[in-house]
C-alpha cells in the first residue's frame, strides 16, 4: 500500500471511528492527526497496525444506539497512585513505602541527565534543568563512558560544581545510564532529560501539580517543541494503553514518581535499542498509572542529524517485538486494558507538598492573570507596562483560555514564570493552583485583563487571601462577557483601570464606584517610530513602492471586532487613484478576508502580510501614506499613536478615544461610527489634504510634545499599585 492510499484510508476509518465515538458517548481516543506524525516518521509498521486496530474498534462500535445509551455505567476502580498500585491480576495493593514515602521526601523532585558524547549540548541542558521554579530539586549528571575528549573534559568541571551530582561509569546504553541516575537520587519525583535535550521554566511545577491533584495520574508529559534541524510542535495526548500498545504518544521527559520506577523495576537495560521509554511507560500504566498531558510545549527536543531515535525508528519493528515480548498482560489480555481505562481518584489532591518546595525571593509578588497571550494591542500594551514594573516585583504571569499564546517568549522574556493554565490545569484545580502561586511568590498584588474567568472566580480567591490587593484593566466599553464579569466581581476588584474617557464612564454607568475608577491613557516608545520616519524613502524602496504610489496600511487583530474586510471595501472604490494596501496581523478572519481580496477589482493591489515585529511595523508606518483604522469599538489603539509617532496621518472611525489624539484636518480624518461607507470619502480627503514632509513633521512633532508615551503609563501603573495596601 503506497503512502497516499494508507494515509487516505486510516483517515476515512478514523473519522469513522470519531464520528461513532461522538454519537454513542464511547472511550476511541483513536484521531487521524496521530497517523500524520507516524506517516511522517516513516514508521508504516505502526501505521499498518493502527489501521488493524481501527478496524477492529470500528466493528466493536456496530451497535444499536439506543442498546448502548441503556447500557448501565461500567464498574471503576478507586486507586490512590501515592499509596496504591495494581499487581498483576490486577487487584488494588498497598505500595511498598520503602522508597521515600510521600511528604518524607527531603527533595521533591530530581532531574537525570545522562551524557554520551554530547558535552557540546550539556550545558544547555543544565542551564533549563537550573532555571525550574521549583527549587527543591537536585540535578543529576551521568556520564554513560564518553569517549569525546570536549565531554571528558566539561565532566571534569562538572564534577567540581556545588550544585551538581556528578556520575560516572563504564558505557552501558541510556536504560541503565537513566537507572544509575535514578538509584542515587534523592526525590520524589523524578525527571530524566537528555543532554541534548532542555525544559520550559515552568514544566516541572506544573507537572507535578497535575500529579499532585489527578490521584490517579502516574506520569505527567507536556506537547514537544522541536527545535534545531526541524522547527514544529509535537501535540501529544492523554495516554491510552490500547494505542500505546500500538505506538508511542508520550514525551520522553514525562515526570514520575521515583518509587514507582522502583516498582515497576526501572528502564529495562534490554531496550537498549531505543524505545526504552515507550516500554517504561507501559509498566507504569500496568501499576494502575494514568498518564496525563500538559498542552502546552513545555518540552523542547533537540533534532540535529543522525540520532539514537533515527536508529530506533529503522529498527521499529525489532524492538517493538521487544516491547511485547517484555509485557505479554496488556497486549494479551483485553479484561486487563479494561481495567486500566476505569480506574478513578478517591478524590482531587492538594499542593502542600509542591508549596512547600518553592522559595519565596526578595520581591513581593505580582500576579498578572489576562485571557492569552496572542498578538495583540492589549498584550503588547501590558509588555510594556511589566517590563517597567519588573525591577520592583516578582511578576508571575498566568493565562486562562485556549490559545497559541504566540507572545510567550515576549513575556518570558520579562519574567520565567509563565504558566498557561488551559491544557495543563484541570478545571477543578485551577483556583488551588493560583493560590499556590500567591502563597509561594508572595503575592501582595494582582493585575488582570480580559479574562472573564478569573473575574468570577475572583472572589473565591481573595477569600483565601483577604489583604491581597487587584487591579482589573478595561480595554473596551462595549458590555460583553469580560466587562459585564468585572462589574460583578464586585469589591473583589479594588481598582479598575479604563484605557478610555468612555470606557471610564461606561464603568460608571454600570455601577463602578467613581473612587474605584482610574483612567490611565495608553503608551507607546516613540523613538523607534520617528527613527523609522527618517528612513521612510529606503523602505518605500525596499518594498517597491513607485513615488506616485499611496499606499494605505490596515494593522490588527483580523477578528469581527476590526473589521478588515472594510479596509479591503473601502480600497476597491479607489480605482482612480493609484493605491497600494498592505494589511498587518492574523486572527481568525484571515481566509474570509484572502476571499474578500480575491473578489476586489483592486486585488492585485493589496496584500497581506501577515505577522510583524514592532520594528517592521515601524518602519511600515514610516513608509505608509496612511494608517486606515476600520474598528466597531475600540479604547485608544497603539497602532494610532505608533502611527502618529511616525508621521503617519490617520483615518479612523470615530470609537472609543481615538478622537482624543486624531484632529481632523491636522493629523488625520474621523469618519461616523454610524456611516462607515464615508470611509472611501475620507481616505480620498486625508491624501489630499494630509501629504508632504512638513505635514508628516509637524505630526511627528505634535505627538512628542503629548503624554501618550510608555514611561507616563507605566508610572501611573506602579502608582495604583503602590496606592493600594
Amino acid at each position: 500500500m503506497t503512502m497516499g492510499i494508507r494515509y487516505a484510508a486510516l483517515r476515512f476509518l478514523l473519522t469513522g471511528i470519531d464520528r461513532l465515538a461522538g454519537q454513542r458517548s464511547l472511550k476511541i481516543r483513536t484521531s487521524s492527526r496521530y497517523l500524520v506524525g507516524l506517516i511522517d516518521q516513516q514508521r508504516f509498521s505502526e501505521v499498518d497496525a493502527l489501521l488493524a486496530h481501527a478496524i477492529r474498534k470500528l466493528r466493536r462500535t456496530g451497535v444499536d444506539a439506543a442498546r448502548s445509551e441503556r447500557r448501565p455505567r461500567r464498574d471503576t476502580t478507586v486507586i490512590d497512585a501515592a499509596t496504591q498500585r495494581l499487581d498483576a491480576a490486577g487487584s488494588v495493593v498497598a505500595k511498598r513505602c520503602w522508597i521515600y514515602p510521600g511528604t518524607q521526601a527531603s527533595i521533591l523532585v530530581s532531574v537525570v541527565i545522562p551524557c554520551y558524547n554530547y558535552g557540546r549540548f550539556l550545558p544547555d541542558a543544565i542551564a533549563s534543568a537550573r532555571a525550574q521554579t521549583v527549587t527543591s530539586r537536585e540535578i543529576i549528571i551521568v556520564d554513560d563512558g564518553s569517549t569525546e575528549p570536549d565531554t571528558i573534559a566539561l565532566v571534569d568541571e562538572l564534577q567540581k560544581t556545588p550544585d551538581l551530582r556528578v556520575l560516572r561509569q563504564a558505557n552501558a546504553g541510556l536504560p541503565s545510564a537513566r537507572n544509575a541516575g535514578i538509584d542515587i537520587a534523592n526525590g520524589e519525583f523524578i525527571c530524566c532529560l537528555d543532554a541534548d535535550d532542555m525544559l520550559d521554566a515552568t514544566y516541572l511545577e506544573t507537572a507535578i501539580a497535575k500529579l499532585l491533584t489527578d490521584r490517579t495520574a502516574g506520569f505527567a508529559f507536556p506537547y514537544v517543541r522541536y527545535f534545531g534541524d526541524v522547527e514544529e510542535i509535537w501535540e501529544t495526548h492523554e495516554f491510552d494503553i490500547d494505542e500505546a500498545l500500538i505506538a508511542n504518544f508520550t514525551a520522553v521527559s514525562a515526570v514520575f514518581r521515583r518509587d514507582d520506577w522502583a516498582e515497576a523495576g526501572g528502564y529495562a537495560p534490554e531496550m537498549r535499542g531505543g524505545f526504552e521509554d515507550w516500554e517504561f511507560w507501559i509498566r507504569l500504566a500496568c501499576l494502575g498509572r494514568r498518564g496525563r498531558v500538559l498542552r502546552q510545549p513545555l518540552f523542547l527536543h533537540r533534532r540535529h542529524g543522525r540520532t539514537m531515535t533515527s536508529e530506533a525508528k529503522e529498527r521499529s519493528d525489532e524492538l517493538h517485538a521487544r516491547i511485547r515480548a517484555r509485557n505479554p498482560t496488556p497486549f494479551t489480555n483485553r479484561a486487563f486494558r479494561r481495567r486500566l481505562k476505569r480506574l478513578v481518584p478517591p478524590d482531587r489532591g492538594a499542593l502542600a507538598r509542591l508549596s512547600a518546595a518553592v522559595s519565596p525571593g526578595p520581591l513581593p509578588g505580582l500576579l498578572i492573570v489576562v485571557a492569552w497571550a496572542r498578538r495583540g494591542g492589549a498584550e503588547v500594551l501590558l509588555l510594556s507596562i511589566l517590563r517597567a514594573l519588573s525591577l520592583r516585583w516578582r511578576i508571575v504571569f498566568v493565562t486562562t483560555e485556549a490559545d497559541p499564546h504566540a507572545m510567550t517568549d515576549d513575556f518570558r522574556s520579562v519574567t520565567g514564570e509563565v504558566f498557561h493554565l488551559s491544557g495543563t490545569i484541570d478545571p477543578a484545580d485551577r483556583i488551588a493552583f493560583l493560590a499556590h502561586l500567591c502563597r509561594t511568590r508572595g503575592v501582595t498584588h494582582g493585575l488582570s485583563s480580559a479574562s472573564a474567568w478569573l473575574l468570577t472566580a475572583l472572589p473565591n480567591l481573595k477569600a483565601s487571601f483577604p489583604n491581597m490587593r487587584w487591579v482589573h484593566i478595561t480595554h473596551a466599553e462595549v458590555p460583553d462577557s469580560v466587562f459585564r464579569a468585572a462589574v460583578a466581581a464586585g469589591a473583589a476588584v479594588d481598582r479598575h483601570v479604563a484605557v478610555s474617557s468612555l470606557v471610564s464612564n461606561s464603568l460608571g454607568a454600570a455601577g463602578i464606584d467613581a473612587t474605584r475608577i482610574i483612567q490611565i491613557d495608553n503608551g507607546i516608545d516613540p523613538a523607534p517610530f520617528a527613527e523609522a520616519a527618517s528612513s521612510r524613502m529606503s523602505m518605500r524602496q525596499h518594498l517597491g513602492i513607485a513615488p506616485e504610489e499611496n499606499v494605505l496600511v490596515w494593522i490588527g487583530r483580523f477578528a469581527p471586532e476590526k473589521r478588515p474586510g472594510l479596509f479591503v471595501e473601502a480600497l476597491s472604490t479607489l480605482d482612480d487613484l493609484s493605491i497600494r494596501g498592505l494589511m498587518v496581523g492574523e486572527g481568525p478572519l484571515e481566509a474570509a478576508v484572502d476571499t474578500v481580496i480575491r473578489a476586489s477589482p483592486l486585488g492585485s493591489r493589496i496584500r497581506r502580510l501577515g505577522h510583524q515585529t514592532r520594528e517592521q511595523v515601524a518602519k511600515l508606518l514610516g513608509a505608509a501614506d496612511l494608517l486606515v483604522v476600520t474598528s466597531s469599538h475600540e479604547g485608544l489603539p497603539l497602532v494610532v499613536l505608533e502611527a502618529l509617532a511616525a508621521g503617519c496621518p490617520v483615518v479612523a472611525i470615530d470609537v472609543g478615544d481615538i478622537n482624543q489624539v486624531v484632529r481632523p484636518g491636522e493629523n488625520g480624518v474621523l469618519v461616523d461610527p454610524t456611516r462607515p461607507e464615508h470611509l472611501e470619502p475620507a481616505i480620498r480627503e486625508a491624501l489630499h489634504q494630509l501629504q508632504g514632509d512638513e505635514v508628516r513633521a509637524r505630526i511627528r512633532n505634535c505627538f512628542a510634545d503629548g503624554h501618550h508615551t510608555v514611561e507616563m503609563m507605566s508610572q501611573n501603573y506602579a502608582a495604583v499599585l503602590e496606592d493600594l495596601h
